[in-house]
């Protein structure tokens, strides 16, 4: 039984409302309701009825609620016991800055395990691969290549269009749209290969295919770095579509009209498989719950 899925239980079950459980809980209604169909489906019952004019308990449902509180009682007194013995433990977590427009749960971690040091280091991704591999880093936040690498997990945080960054004042920036063909003479802002290799390959064999091969004038490795650098008018940026939420004054994002141009960026939380500590095991879970949640609001828009 997952304990997360409980605490969400009783928080209905308390209120025998939705919304004052999720505000209790303080998260959004999809998520709490989810975990109430996934303990559901676990203990193969139905707790709740669901109808028109509320929620209700049902047997089964009174039956845990009576338990709960036990239950809970004890598990937080072993998640204490578990965070006093943790007191050196750290969590070391790497990310690339394309991450930081999604809200990572770091504040509510340290809530959780005040005993474990958090240590956040900007990294490419290679070098977060390379250094997860050396026991150097517990979790990752990488542009995923796709490339299948063993004992790695991987969970999608988001997949997002790649778009033109145009510095303002430049006539292009009017534009609705601006076919790959009409970038031939114009120099560009782009990630270096060191920092994402195929990325980069795909990006070219789509010019070569346009007629011609790209002028990289300038090189970044992180989106915020290749905003600014268009900007000061170096040149046009190729960068995911979210680039927008690090409001750099001076630029404008302009889609790419290819029918055929289909390259995504992929953002990803990365960790090695096998025996993680408590603290490590709960960090991947919040940050699953914020991707899940995000994901949710998307389809609902």
């Amino acid at each position: 039984m997952n304990l997360d899925h409980l605490r969400r239980f009783v928080a209905v079950a308390e209120t025998l409302n939705f919304r004052q459980g999720a505000k209790r809980l303080g998260i959004s209604q999809p998520p709490l309701s989810r975990s109430i169909v996934q303990l559901e489906e676990a203990l193969g019952v139905r707790l709740l009825d669901r109808g028109t004019r509320g929620v209700s308990l049902t047997l089964a449902g009174r039956t845990l609620l009576a338990e709960s509180a036990r239950l809970l009682e004890h598990a937080n007194l072993v998640e204490r016991m578990t965070q006093r013995s943790t007191q050196s433990e750290r969590l070391n977590v790497g990310f690339v800055s394309g991450v930081l427009h999604i809200p990572l749960p770091l504040r509510q971690f340290r809530a959780r395990w005040p005993g474990v040091e958090v240590r956040t280091e900007e990294l490419a991704s290679g070098a977060q691969y390379e250094k997860m591999l050396n026991g150097e880093l517990d979790v990752g936040f990488v542009v995923f290549d796709e490339n299948p690498r063993p004992n790695l997990a991987v969970k999608v945080m988001e997949r997002s269009r790649l778009a033109l960054a145009i510095p303002s004042g430049w006539p292009q920036a009017k534009r609705k749209s601006i076919a790959l063909a009409e970038l031939a003479d114009v120099p560009m802002v782009m990630a270096g290969r060191g920092a994402n290799p195929p990325f980069l390959s795909a990006f070219e064999l789509r010019c070569r295919a346009a007629g011609f091969s790209p002028n990289i004038a300038h090189q970044a490795n992180q989106v915020f770095s290749i905003l600014k650098l268009v900007a000061f008018g170096a040149g046009i940026g190729l960068v995911p579509e979210t680039a927008s939420a690090h409001e750099v004054q001076g630029v404008r994002l302009v889609p790419i009209a290819d029918d055929a141009f289909e390259l995504t960026m992929t953002l990803a939380m990365i960790w090695m498989e096998g025996k993680l500590s408590p603290a490590v095991r709960s960090f991947v879970q919040m940050v699953g719950d914020v991707a899940d949640e995000r994901k949710g609001k998307k389809t609902a828009a």
